[in-house]
Protein backbone atom coordinates (compact mmCIF):
# COMPACT_ATOMS: atom_id res chain seq x y z
CA UNK A 1 0.00 0.00 0.00
CA UNK A 2 3.02 2.65 0.66
CA UNK A 3 4.35 1.40 -2.89
CA UNK A 4 1.06 2.88 -4.34
CA UNK A 5 0.94 5.64 -2.49
CA UNK A 6 4.75 6.14 -3.05
CA UNK A 7 3.92 6.13 -6.62
CA UNK A 8 0.96 8.24 -6.67
CA UNK A 9 3.05 11.18 -5.04
CA UNK A 10 5.60 11.16 -7.58
CA UNK A 11 3.17 10.65 -10.71
CA UNK A 12 1.32 13.97 -9.28
CA UNK A 13 3.96 16.19 -8.68
CA UNK A 14 5.13 15.31 -12.00
CA UNK A 15 2.02 15.84 -13.61
CA UNK A 16 2.71 19.59 -12.12
CA UNK A 17 6.48 20.24 -14.06
CA UNK A 18 5.66 19.59 -17.47
CA UNK A 19 6.96 21.44 -20.36
CA UNK A 20 3.68 23.55 -20.90
CA UNK A 21 3.74 25.34 -17.88
CA UNK A 22 3.68 29.06 -17.82
CA UNK A 23 6.75 30.97 -16.10
CA UNK A 24 5.94 33.16 -13.70
CA UNK A 25 6.15 36.35 -15.11
CA UNK A 26 6.80 38.02 -11.38
CA UNK A 27 3.94 40.06 -12.37
CA UNK A 28 1.03 38.11 -10.75
CA UNK A 29 1.28 35.41 -13.18
CA UNK A 30 -1.05 37.04 -15.52
CA UNK A 31 0.41 36.05 -18.90
CA UNK A 32 -3.49 37.78 -20.51
CA UNK A 33 -1.58 40.92 -19.98
CA UNK A 34 0.82 42.83 -22.18
CA UNK A 35 4.07 44.09 -21.38
CA UNK A 36 4.76 46.20 -18.62
CA UNK A 37 4.89 49.90 -19.76
CA UNK A 38 6.06 50.80 -16.22
CA UNK A 39 7.36 48.64 -13.02
CA UNK A 40 9.29 49.06 -9.78
CA UNK A 41 9.50 46.31 -7.47
CA UNK A 42 6.48 45.93 -6.09
CA UNK A 43 4.21 46.76 -8.94
CA UNK A 44 3.75 47.24 -12.39
CA UNK A 45 1.56 49.00 -14.86
CA UNK A 46 -0.24 47.47 -18.12
CA UNK A 47 -2.12 48.69 -20.84
CA UNK A 48 -2.85 52.30 -20.22
CA UNK A 49 -5.47 54.65 -22.22
CA UNK A 50 -7.16 57.28 -22.53
CA UNK A 51 -10.27 57.57 -25.66
CA UNK A 52 -9.58 60.67 -27.30
CA UNK A 53 -12.38 63.12 -25.47
CA UNK A 54 -14.72 65.34 -26.94
CA UNK A 55 -14.43 68.26 -24.48
CA UNK A 56 -11.89 68.93 -21.74
CA UNK A 57 -12.56 65.87 -19.46
CA UNK A 58 -10.77 62.77 -19.99
CA UNK A 59 -9.97 59.24 -18.58
CA UNK A 60 -7.37 57.75 -17.73
CA UNK A 61 -7.95 53.44 -18.04
CA UNK A 62 -4.96 51.23 -17.32
CA UNK A 63 -4.50 47.81 -15.12
CA UNK A 64 -1.65 47.73 -12.02
CA UNK A 65 -0.22 44.01 -10.86
CA UNK A 66 1.22 43.06 -7.25
CA UNK A 67 4.33 42.02 -7.81
CA UNK A 68 6.04 41.47 -4.14
CA UNK A 69 2.52 39.91 -2.14
CA UNK A 70 2.25 43.43 0.06
CA UNK A 71 0.01 45.61 -2.19
CA UNK A 72 -0.44 49.22 -2.65
CA UNK A 73 -2.89 51.99 -3.01
CA UNK A 74 -3.31 54.40 -5.61
CA UNK A 75 -3.16 57.74 -4.14
CA UNK A 76 -3.71 60.14 -7.31
CA UNK A 77 -2.15 60.82 -10.68
CA UNK A 78 -0.96 64.19 -12.04
CA UNK A 79 -0.61 65.44 -15.67
CA UNK A 80 0.61 68.64 -17.49
CA UNK A 81 -2.10 68.27 -20.10
CA UNK A 82 -4.80 68.75 -16.97
CA UNK A 83 -4.94 71.07 -14.52
CA UNK A 84 -6.76 68.69 -12.06
CA UNK A 85 -6.91 64.52 -11.72
CA UNK A 86 -9.65 62.70 -9.77
CA UNK A 87 -9.57 58.77 -8.77
CA UNK A 88 -13.25 58.01 -9.49
CA UNK A 89 -15.45 55.46 -10.13
CA UNK A 90 -19.29 54.73 -12.07
CA UNK A 91 -21.81 53.61 -9.95
CA UNK A 92 -25.01 52.23 -11.60
CA UNK A 93 -28.28 53.75 -10.36
CA UNK A 94 -31.34 52.49 -11.80
CA UNK A 95 -31.50 52.95 -16.13
CA UNK A 96 -28.44 55.90 -15.07
CA UNK A 97 -24.94 55.66 -13.76
CA UNK A 98 -22.80 58.46 -12.25
CA UNK A 99 -19.04 58.93 -10.95
CA UNK A 100 -18.10 58.86 -7.59
CA UNK A 101 -14.80 59.86 -6.13
CA UNK A 102 -12.75 57.34 -4.55
CA UNK A 103 -12.11 58.40 -1.01
CA UNK A 104 -8.30 56.40 0.71
CA UNK A 105 -7.41 55.51 -2.92
CA UNK A 106 -7.89 52.97 -4.93
CA UNK A 107 -6.47 49.83 -3.58
CA UNK A 108 -4.29 47.04 -5.08
CA UNK A 109 -4.32 43.99 -3.26
CA UNK A 110 -1.54 41.26 -2.61
CA UNK A 111 -1.10 39.50 -5.15
CA UNK A 112 -3.49 40.67 -7.03
CA UNK A 113 -4.47 43.20 -9.90
CA UNK A 114 -6.96 46.25 -10.29
CA UNK A 115 -8.23 46.95 -13.42
CA UNK A 116 -9.36 50.52 -14.00
CA UNK A 117 -11.95 50.33 -16.56
CA UNK A 118 -14.59 52.06 -18.52
CA UNK A 119 -17.63 51.98 -16.58
CA UNK A 120 -15.62 51.14 -13.41
CA UNK A 121 -12.72 52.93 -11.59
CA UNK A 122 -10.78 55.28 -13.79
CA UNK A 123 -8.51 58.40 -13.26
CA UNK A 124 -10.24 61.54 -14.37
CA UNK A 125 -8.27 63.99 -15.93
CA UNK A 126 -10.07 67.87 -15.77
CA UNK A 127 -9.99 70.82 -17.31
CA UNK A 128 -7.18 69.85 -20.19
CA UNK A 129 -5.15 72.48 -21.36
CA UNK A 130 -5.02 71.00 -24.42
CA UNK A 131 -6.97 69.18 -26.64
CA UNK A 132 -6.74 65.23 -26.71
CA UNK A 133 -6.82 63.51 -29.92
CA UNK A 134 -5.99 59.90 -31.58
CA UNK A 135 -2.21 59.68 -31.65
CA UNK A 136 -1.03 61.83 -28.83
CA UNK A 137 0.89 60.38 -26.45
CA UNK A 138 0.58 61.85 -23.01
CA UNK A 139 2.93 61.48 -19.85
CA UNK A 140 0.88 60.94 -16.46
CA UNK A 141 2.81 60.47 -12.78
CA UNK A 142 0.79 57.65 -10.70
CA UNK A 143 1.47 58.47 -6.95
CA UNK A 144 1.44 55.28 -4.91
CA UNK A 145 1.58 54.85 -1.06
CA UNK A 146 4.56 52.48 -1.07
CA UNK A 147 5.77 52.43 -4.65
CA UNK A 148 6.11 56.39 -5.00
CA UNK A 149 5.45 58.26 -8.31
CA UNK A 150 5.56 55.64 -11.15
CA UNK A 151 5.37 58.14 -14.49
CA UNK A 152 3.79 56.03 -17.57
CA UNK A 153 2.95 57.71 -21.69
CA UNK A 154 -0.09 56.92 -22.32
CA UNK A 155 -1.71 57.06 -26.03
CA UNK A 156 -4.89 58.65 -26.65
CA UNK A 157 -7.06 56.02 -28.39
CA UNK A 158 -10.14 56.80 -30.93
CA UNK A 159 -13.18 55.57 -28.28
CA UNK A 160 -13.18 52.31 -30.75
CA UNK A 161 -9.88 51.66 -30.49
CA UNK A 162 -10.19 52.32 -26.81
CA UNK A 163 -13.35 49.96 -26.37
CA UNK A 164 -10.81 47.13 -28.26
CA UNK A 165 -8.10 47.87 -25.86
CA UNK A 166 -10.34 45.85 -23.38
Amino acid sequence: MAVVLLIASVALLASGCGEDDEPDDGAGGDAALGEAVAETSNLSIHEPFVPAPPADTAALYFTMVDRDGEGDRLLGATTSVAAMTHLHSTVAEGDTSRMVPVEGGIVLPPDGLTELTPGGLHVMLMALGTRLEEGDTIAVTLQFERAGAVTIEVPVLTYADAEGAR
